[in-house]
């Protein structure tokens, strides 16, 4: 008896072990609070980096970078985290009962609607602030147009430069200055275009996923209500055979002929007594 109950023992503990896929989804869980505090870092960059006031410093150019880098980053951990998921809807076990395989696709659903969240978040984020270059570009441009001249013909005049209109030292530093600061502006618009469009590509992905995802529910829950019907059918079956049994003449007669033996039986044996 005790072996027995060992085995069973045994064989409820394997039956309780958890799915490959909720240790997925626990990383894809990790992943979303990495996601969130680089957008939180990023955004308090990005502040900071807008409202400088002087352009062309080592401090300038490392903040430019270290934003670079987390936009990279962020992008990197939405794709993984997007990979991670395809894998769930995959991982599916030999012993999955229909339950497992309906919370695993709802687990997928939530999945899915979390990081849409998280990029359409970042893309929103990554378009202000390529807004906050263009204006802050505009107000550049429109502080090099003096005197009605563009800031070529100032080179030109800076160049060819006569003794009757001569530029200051402070002049010229300041023209270079505004030169650097557009080309600054530039390559921040550059590199803010090349993250919004690999997000909009993402994005792009997580709506076919969620299609798909519609897709397959719809298909359960078809193949459900269609066993529905034909357990219903079934039992209606069943139950108008029992009924037509019932009800059948030849079963009481047999019935009534099974008994009439009984008594003539009971009677011959009573008069040899």
């Amino acid at each position: 008896m005790s072996l027995v109950s060992l085995e069973e023992g045994g064989e409820h503990d394997d039956s309780r072990q958890q799915p490959m896929w909720i240790h997925t989804c626990d990383e894809v869980e990790f992943e979303f609070g990495r996601v969130r505090r680089c957008l939180e870092e990023l955004a308090t960059a990005q502040q900071k980096h807008i409202s400088r006031p002087n352009f062309g410093d080592e401090a300038f150019e490392a903040e430019e970078r270290q934003m670079e880098n987390e936009t990279e980053q962020i992008t990197s951990m939405l794709s993984h985290c997007q990979r991670l998921i395809n894998m769930i809807s995959t991982q599916s076990s030999r012993n999955e009962n229909n339950s497992e395989r309906k919370l695993r696709e709802n687990t997928v659903s939530a999945l899915i609607f979390t990081l849409s969240q998280l990029t359409n978040d970042f893309r929103t984020r990554q378009s202000k602030y390529l807004r906050d270059i263009k204006n802050r570009t505009s107000n550049v441009d429109s502080f090099l147009l003096t005197t009605g001249q563009s800031d070529d013909l100032q080179w030109e005049e800076l160049v060819d430069v006569t003794p009757s209109h001569e530029y200051t030292m402070d002049q010229i530093q300041q023209m270079m200055m505004n030169e650097q600061t557009v080309k600054e502006r530039e390559k921040e618009v550059l590199v803010v275009n090349s993250s919004i469009r690999e997000l909009n590509s993402l994005f792009k992905d997580l709506s076919s996923m969620v299609v798909d995802q519609g897709t397959i529910l719809d298909r359960i829950d078809y193949n459900v209500e269609q066993a529905s019907i034909r357990v219903s059918r079934a039992v209606d079956s069943v139950t108008k055979a029992e009924k037509h049994q019932r009800g059948d003449k030849k079963m009481h007669c047999i019935f009534c002929q099974t008994i009439a033996i009984i008594v003539i039986l009971l009677l011959i044996v009573l008069t040899k007594l």
